[in-house]
């Protein structure tokens, strides 16, 4: 196993992407805004953490990346999901809380094997339906935005254990979160919900429930 830590660059530097047997790489705080385009030349990462930098775009070349697991783009300056992403199709665990994003792309859906997806603090208003694709989800995490409303398709993430959508703007949640039958921790505080749907009552994993900060005026007998 092969590990870099860097304190503090600018660039990348010279040579880098000659380490070819690179399995673990972390960039985080190391005041980075760009990746080079021979990135994609460290086929082997498995891990690659960039949090709290200056990034605003990925290059075209981390679609070679495919033996990537865990990536942690949290703190940085995008203001959308890279495209590029869409190819990972290894990723499991995926950081991007605390950007610029306006809205969650539906080609997230492609990454059948992701299980927890952080998109807490940035500026999401819209949850396209795609993203129903990620079919091994287990961990939802969109606390701290502007979502209105959350998609029919959301319910079809039968592997779902943890949904966390306090902080939002959601006046209601969809009849289909029901079908989220693994759910074992739901909040939607600090939202505008008026009403529960009936389908809650299909929880039959839930443990921790948080509905507080609302305009509830009334549970269902569900």
């Amino acid at each position: 196993m092969v590990c870099i830590y860097f304190l503090s660059l600018h660039r990348l530097p010279d040579g880098f992407s000659q380490l070819l047997n690179l399995t673990q790489l972390y960039l985080n705080d190391a005041f980075l805004d760009f990746l080079p385009a021979n990135f994609g030349r460290l086929t082997k990462l498995q891990i690659l953490e960039l949090r709290e930098n200056q990034l605003k775009m990925l290059p075209k070349t981390m679609n070679r990346l495919t033996q990537l697991e865990r990536l942690d783009l949290g703190s940085n300056e995008f203001t959308e999901v890279p495209e590029v992403l869409e190819q990972l199709s290894g990723l499991k665990e995926f950081w991007m809380d605390g950007n610029r994003l306006t809205y969650i792309p539906g080609f997230l859906g492609s990454l059948k094997q992701l299980t927890y997806l952080d998109l807490s603090k940035n500026n999401i208003e819209m949850v396209e339906d795609g993203i129903a694709g990620c079919e091994s989800l287990q961990d939802l995490l969109l606390s701290s935005n502007a979502i209105q409303q959350l998609p029919e398709s959301i319910g079809a993430l039968k592997k779902l254990t943890t949904l966390k959508v306090d902080e939002n703007q959601l006046m209601y949640l969809p009849d289909s979160i029901g079908g989220l039958v693994s759910l074992e921790e739901l909040d939607c505080s600090f939202n505008e919900v008026e009403a529960l749907p009936s389908s809650i009552g299909q929880f039959s994993q839930i443990r921790t429930f948080a509905a507080d900060h609302n305009f509830l005026i009334h549970l269902p007998p569900e």
